[in-house]
């Protein structure tokens, strides 16, 4: 009797196998010479007048691998390092804008990606999202597109085949997962834009990585969402964390839950309490039932707003 997997294709594959290989690969750390033009900063928000945080180059050595090859930025600890030492506490998320950027690429088989890359801090602790999103119209060459997420997952995206059912352009793909989700979809996972959207969150068990992923269909345009929410750490070069660590070099020890979808809102939420762009309202089911962020981060306000109203009573 062939295995089941209780998920349709819209919703995501099931959640009891293990996001991790047996052994995971050391990816080679990226050593990249810095040329002598430097990249432009991206722009800052407002300082109060302040003169602007002196920018970081963030090609230098020692960083973590981006989520794809377009992704001109690449962060290390000492960056974060260098950044926590003038930091101050503060009760809500920050954004720290020498090490957000953001960019895009036109190739000239005609598809597009754009991306971009927010560092926050919060309690403490560095969070980033990191996204991209590609653009492929029908009629373009076919090519595979690949996304990190980090050294324990990975996910391939096969070139879009569009046709016409009902007088309705369609688009169909391949999705494989690297390691695979579940048995059921070793081969990967087949999408058909008559389903609906597609959409899939991966949480790793050693990293403290989310990843998410959206494919959508919209007029004659293919649209890739992945999007990854990372906690990077405390940025103590002195002591390195555990979970910069395991960013960087895939080793750790497998403790996280994989049904828990407490990283990717907190990260969500920083970057919504920014009034940022680029987030996508979507609902996320697993075995535990549904999951919609921006919900989850309405309860969440208003329990603030309601202790914040009984200290002051």
């Amino acid at each position: 009797m062939s295995a089941h997997c209780p998920w349709s294709a819209h919703e995501g594959c099931c959640r009891a196998h293990p996001s991790t290989r047996d052994q995971p690969p050391q990816p080679p750390i990226h050593r990249i010479e810095i040329p002598e033009q430097k990249l432009e900063p991206s722009n800052a928000a407002s300082n109060g007048g302040q003169p602007p945080p002196p920018y970081i180059d963030p090609r230098s050595s020692y960083a973590i691998t981006p989520i794809h090859l377009a992704v001109e930025h690449h962060l290390s600890l000492q960056h974060l390092d260098c950044v926590r030492r003038r930091l101050e506490e503060k009760p809500t998320p920050q954004l720290v804008p020498e090490l957000s950027a953001k960019g895009s690429i036109s190739r000239s088989d005609g598809t597009r990606i754009e991306w971009n890359s927010y560092v926050y801090f919060e309690r403490g602790r560095f969070l980033q999202r990191q996204q991209t999103l590609y653009l492929r119209k029908d009629g373009m060459a076919k090519r595979k597109e690949n996304f990190i997420s980090c050294p324990h997952h990975s996910i391939e995206i096969d070139g879009p085949t569009f046709g016409f059912q009902d007088d309705r352009l369609t688009a169909k793909t391949l999705i494989v997962n690297n390691p695979p989700r579940c048995e059921v979809h070793f081969g990967g996972t087949e999408w058909n834009s008559l389903h609906g959207d597609y959409l899939q969150m991966n949480v790793c068990q050693i990293c403290h990585c989310d990843a998410e992923c959206i494919i959508a269909l919209e007029i004659d345009n293919l649209f890739v969402w992945y999007t990854c929410y990372k906690d990077l750490g405390t940025g103590d070069a002195s002591n390195p964390d555990a979970k910069w660590i395991a960013l960087l070099t895939g080793r750790g020890t497998p403790c996280r839950d994989t049904e828990s979808f407490e990283l990717y809102a907190r990260v969500w939420g920083a970057a919504k309490s920014l009034d940022q762009r680029g987030l996508e309202d979507v609902t996320h089911r697993n075995s535990r039932g549904v999951f919609n962020v921006y919900s989850h981060w309405m309860q969440s306000q208003n329990t603030q707003n309601q202790e914040t109203t009984d200290r002051g009573t």
